[in-house]
């Protein structure tokens, strides 16, 4: 079918995918069409592993993106399920982006530097709780590859932590989880 342009602006005949690739570029799109997702990857962890770490230590969490510009964002988000003995452990996490830590509270004195922690304070043997947690980086600055990880240490206590399974495993009933990583490019 021929393309057919009508005196009010409308085209007939053109398909989806029509376009050559690199006809339109960025400058030809209207203004305020930035903060839209350019591309999402999500990384799912469903084994378990526990660690006793009083320094910080990489869980299996780790994800890696690609930018397609060098103005975009990074949205990063986490859900984990972590379980530990009661009243004997405290887990701590902290984010990185290429192997330096992000999104943690500001110094001060000895306290922990910490994206966000967990104390198991009731049947931390015997279920497991979720903690979550999102964060938008600045522009990444580069299309080079941006390597996210979720870290890992026990801040209070002498227990182990385990990770998407329960402390204690001796009942039918203990569960085990799923824990996730996504990453998802925001447009400038």
């Amino acid at each position: 079918m021929a393309l057919s342009f009508a005196g009010n602006g409308t085209i007939t005949g053109l398909s989806v995918g029509g376009l050559p690739d690199g006809c339109i570029q960025s400058a030809d799109l209207a203004s305020g069409t930035g903060g839209k997702c350019l591309q999402f990857l999500q990384f799912n962890y469903s084994a378990n592993t526990s660690s006793s770490s009083t320094s910080w230590v990489d869980t299996p969490l780790v994800i890696a993106i690609t930018p397609t510009a060098s103005t975009s964002k990074i949205w990063l988000t986490w859900n984990i399920n972590i379980s530990g003995t009661v009243n004997t452990v405290g887990a701590a996490f902290q984010a990185t982006q290429n192997g330096s830590a992000i999104h943690i509270g500001d110094a001060s004195g000895s306290l922990h530097q910490v994206t966000t922690q967990i104390r198991f304070k009731s049947y931390g043997e015997y279920e497991f709780e979720t903690v979550t947690d999102s964060f938008l980086t600045g522009a990444v600055g580069s299309t080079s590859t941006q390597t996210f990880k979720l870290q890992w240490k026990r801040h209070w206590g002498s227990s182990a932590m385990y990770l998407n399974r329960t402390q204690d495993q001796s009942g039918s009933d203990r569960p085990v989880g799923v824990s996730t990583i996504s990453v998802m490019e925001i447009g400038a």
